[in-house]
This record gives C-alpha cells, sequence and structure tokens, in this order.
C-alpha cells in the first residue's frame, strides 16, 4: 500500500495528480493537433505533386512532339530541295529542247521559200459538182457524159470554157436547151453540191505554215470572180499574202505564169517554193516555173499522170513544214 511522504497530505496529492492528469491532457491534445496539421499539410502536397508530375509529363510530350516535327521538316525540306533540283534539271532540258525545236523551225523557215497552192481540187473540192452539174445537165437533154471525156478538161480552162460545152451539148441533143437555161440548171446542180468547208487536212497545214511565217499564195488557172468569193466563203482568204488567177496572166496552165507572177509578188525564189497541185496540167505549170511539187490527187485526177511531183500524198494532213522542208532542199 503507498504511503505518503512525510508532510504531504491527501488534499496534496489530489492536486498534484489532478496537475499531472491536465498535463496528460494537453500533451494529448498537442499530439493529436500535430496529427491534424500533418495530414492537412500532406493533403495540400499531393495536388502540387500531382501537377508537378502532370506538368513534367507535358514537357516531355512537347519535346518530343518538337524533335518530331524537326526531323519531319528536315525531311520535306531534303525532299523538296530534291524536287526542286529535278526541276531545274528538267526546265533546262526542256528550254534547250524548245530552242533547238526553235532552231529547226528556222532553219526549214529559211530554206522554204513559200508554198503556192492551186485552188479547185486541192483547197477546195469544187471539181467533184463541176463534173456532176455538167453530168446532169447533160441527162436532161438526153447526151451522156462520160467521165473519160471529163477528165480531159480537169485542170485546163479557157475563155469560152462553159461556151464550148454548151455547144457540145445542142450538138448532140434531140432537145437542146437556150443557154440562160444550161447556165441556170448547170448553176443550180453546182451549188447545192459545193462544200462549205476546205479539203482535208487544208487547214491544219496552212495552220502549220503561218506560224512558221512560211508566205503562201493560191495560183488557179480559174476566174477571180470564182476563186476569191469562194475563198471568202470558206474564211482563208486573209491566210493568203495573193491569190493569182486565170484573169492576172497572160496564158494559164499548163504554161507557168500563174506561178511565176505568185512568186514575183510574194518576192521569193521559185526554186525555194513549192506548189501544190491535183492535176497533170497543174504539175507541169508548177514545174515550168522551176518549183518543187506536191501532187494530192482528187478523185477525178487520179488517173492523170502525176509521175513528174516530187512528192504524192493522199491529202494534206500528209504534209509537215519539216517534210515539205527536205523537199526543197533536195
Amino acid at each position: 500500500m503507498a504511503r505518503l511522504r512525510p508532510g504531504v497530505t491527501f488534499a496534496d496529492a489530489r492536486r498534484d495528480i489532478a496537475a499531472v492528469g491536465d498535463q496528460l491532457a494537453r500533451e494529448q491534445h498537442d499530439d493529436q493537433g500535430w496529427k491534424a496539421d500533418a495530414r492537412t499539410l500532406r493533403d495540400q502536397q499531393v495536388p502540387s505533386d500531382i501537377r508537378l508530375i502532370v506538368m513534367t509529363m507535358m514537357g516531355a510530350v512537347t519535346l518530343v512532339l518538337l524533335i518530331a516535327c524537326a526531323n519531319v521538316a528536315n525531311l520535306l525540306l531534303s525532299r523538296a530541295t530534291c524536287v526542286s533540283a529535278r526541276w531545274r534539271c528538267a526546265r533546262s532540258r526542256l528550254t534547250a529542247a524548245c530552242f533547238a525545236f526553235s532552231a529547226v523551225r528556222r532553219h526549214d523557215r529559211d530554206v522554204l521559200a513559200a508554198v503556192i497552192f492551186d485552188f479547185d481540187g486541192v483547197i477546195l473540192d469544187s471539181e467533184t459538182p463541176e463534173y456532176e452539174s455538167h453530168k446532169q445537165v447533160f441527162g436532161m437533154f438526153g447526151v451522156p457524159l462520160s467521165l473519160d471525156d471529163y477528165l480531159r478538161h480537169v485542170g485546163l480552162y479557157h475563155v469560152d470554157h462553159e461556151t464550148q460545152w454548151f455547144m457540145r451539148l445542142c450538138a448532140q441533143s434531140p432537145a437542146p436547151p437556150d443557154r440562160e437555161t444550161f447556165d441556170a440548171e448547170r448553176k443550180r446542180v453546182f451549188n447545192a453540191l459545193v462544200p462549205g468547208e476546205p479539203m482535208r487536212g487544208i487547214v491544219d497545214l496552212l495552220d502549220a505554215l503561218a506560224a512558221a511565217r512560211v508566205p503562201l499564195a493560191i495560183a488557179s488557172t480559174s476566174t477571180s470572180r470564182w476563186v476569191v468569193p469562194a475563198a471568202e466563203r470558206l474564211g482563208i482568204r486573209a491566210r493568203f499574202a495573193t491569190v493569182v488567177t486565170g484573169d492576172d496572166v497572160e496564158r494559164r496552165k499548163p504554161a507557168p505564169d500563174v506561178y511565176l507572177e505568185a512568186a514575183r509578188r510574194l518576192g521569193v525564189d521559185p526554186a525555194r517554193s513549192i506548189a501544190v497541185e491535183d492535176s497533170a496540167p497543174g504539175i507541169a505549170s508548177a514545174r515550168a516555173a522551176g518549183m518543187k511539187t506536191v501532187a494530192i490527187p482528187h478523185w477525178l485526177t487520179e488517173r492523170h499522170d502525176l509521175s513528174a511531183a516530187d512528192l504524192r500524198v493522199a491529202h494534206a494532213g500528209e504534209l509537215t513544214l519539216e517534210r515539205l522542208a527536205r523537199l526543197v532542199g533536195l
């Protein structure tokens, strides 16, 4: 059993015990407060730590993206540099090719002084309606007109050309027409059959020659009142520097007069010029003028002897500037 120290009463002991209890209570309260403060501090630090981690991760991701973008940019730049180099190479080659092509075309233009075209049967298929109109009018009045009889007159023209046909009909017909009826019927049939556009390949050939600045002319043995309006209706008259017809010369084909006059008006050397023809009289006329000749036979002139031509083609589309230039250079 515990004993009190001498001189200490029970009241003093109770007071000491109460004081110790109060001290213990205060210390316990202080300990609980410290723990609460620690928890509060911990709760406040956790979000900050998370933000720090998130910000660190975002910085790392941003750095990775920047590095990737830099790599892509370098790749694109290198490819662009390569493409640019290839383009510069291709452009230089194209420029060189253009210069070479221009040089060739200038050479062809310098070699080829002019191209001179016959009109009927070369530029315009007026030969077919001309034949059909005579054939039909002859048939109206009981006279057959064979192809062989007509072909002897293709490529030729005389001042009294139609008069000769009319007189021939009157001599063979049992009931011949008067001259007015003959002319009216022939023109009616002709106008109904004459084409409204040039023959195959003519426009493209004219375009190519014009682009190369090769002088062009028409040399026809027909009359001016037919050739000039017909060329205007086709929309090609302005392409030719001059039009020479049988009305402008003393002698018609096969004499060389129309071709020589065309060369004189153009101011070119006939020997460096080309004539495009469809008939034997036309070929003879151009050759007599000293020109190279190209034959484009019409179906009515296929049986003509065109062997004197320097070149024979099926249509104008087969002719090019280079081919014509080579012909003059022979």
